[in-house]
């Protein structure tokens, strides 16, 4: 049927027919002109869909992808797109398994939908943003709606989790344009981003999502602010010491932590604090060793200069 339809896209009116029955204009022509068409009946008819075929080896990037969400050194802020990560030296390359000149050479071009990778020179750190995909985003949605009733839940490590089963999905995928190899591989991308879970329940595959407990959360960061304040007093009473960490503005970012992304974020925040403060240990023992050792020249007997006592 479409080798028949192709001579029809070479009539000369034919663009201009089409934009007629679509009501907006269509480029291109000739096969260009098939192409489009085909673009904005989709596009019309499933306005959500968000490709992952975008290159003949879209799964391999996927997979990718999927391997440098796994990678723990990769912060889970920037994981769920809280914040750029920013790559020095190999790291990228390592994390995501391929080349520097891969990664800024366009081999994620066409999943902006997922990251955008960039850097200012040859030898620049790597900035990677990352992105929830906005089907992954439907499914958690879907797990931890309304329409799971409270007789759903789930108990995974003493905690209860909604859930749904993954047969569930099917009908999102007949709605919204996806094939079940791109919603195969939106569930691999949300389980390793942590955006929801899966495990088996009476024989069957099911997606849960974890409850937040953000008070807890935030007890944890302010007790580790609290033992980083009281280092920093006593580090305060050292001689030539300077510190810009501000405690009132960290106390006030812990005090509005709602989930994990944030909960990661500070407490990696911390930790340097942390890691900074006892760095400068060394240096100050080796300044305290050097104030306690007398110069030569402050100290130098001389018996044949001492006066010499009358009998």
């Amino acid at each position: 049927m479409l080798r028949d339809m192709i001579p029809l896209f070479f009539a000369e009116d034919m663009g201009a027919s089409v934009a007629e029955q679509l009501g907006q204009s269509v480029s291109g022509s000739g096969l260009g002109l098939m192409g489009s068409l085909f673009q904005r009946i989709l596009s019309t008819r499933y306005p959500k869909y968000s490709t992952l075929i975008s290159s003949p080896h879209w799964a391999e990037r996927v997979d990718d992808y999927v391997r440098a969400l796994k990678s723990s050194d990769v912060p889970l802020a920037c994981k769920r797109g809280r914040d750029k990560w920013r790559a020095e030296g190999d790291l990228a390359s390592k994390v995501f398994g391929t080349g520097r000149m891969n990664l800024t050479g366009g081999t994620f071009e066409g999943l902006e939908n997922l990251l955008t990778i960039s850097s200012t020179g040859r030898n620049a750190p790597i900035e990677v943003e990352f992105r929830i995909h906005p089907l992954e985003h439907e499914i958690a949605d879907l797990i931890c709606s309304e329409r799971c009733s409270p007789d759903k839940k789930l108990k995974i490590e003493g905690k209860e989790c909604w859930w749904v089963p993954e047969t569930d999905l099917l009908p999102i995928i007949q709605t919204s344009g996806y094939t079940v190899e791109e919603l195969k591989k939106i569930v691999e991308i949300g389980t390793s981003r942590g955006t929801f879970d899966t495990t088996v329940h009476k024989g069957e595959r099911v997606l849960y999502c974890k409850p937040i407990d953000p008070d807890q959360m935030r007890r944890q960061l302010q007790d580790k602010l609290d033992d980083l304040s009281k280092e920093l007093e006593e580090f305060h009473k050292l001689p030539d010491f300077r510190s810009k960490f501000d405690v009132e503005a960290a106390a006030k970012e812990i005090a509005v932590v709602q989930d994990e992304a944030e909960y990661d974020r500070l407490v990696t925040k911390l930790n340097k604090e942390f890691e900074q403060l006892h760095q400068r240990f060394p240096g100050y023992f080796d300044r305290l060793e050097e104030g306690l050792r007398w110069p030569e020249t402050t100290c130098k007997w001389q018996p044949a200069s001492l006066p010499v006592r009358a009998r």
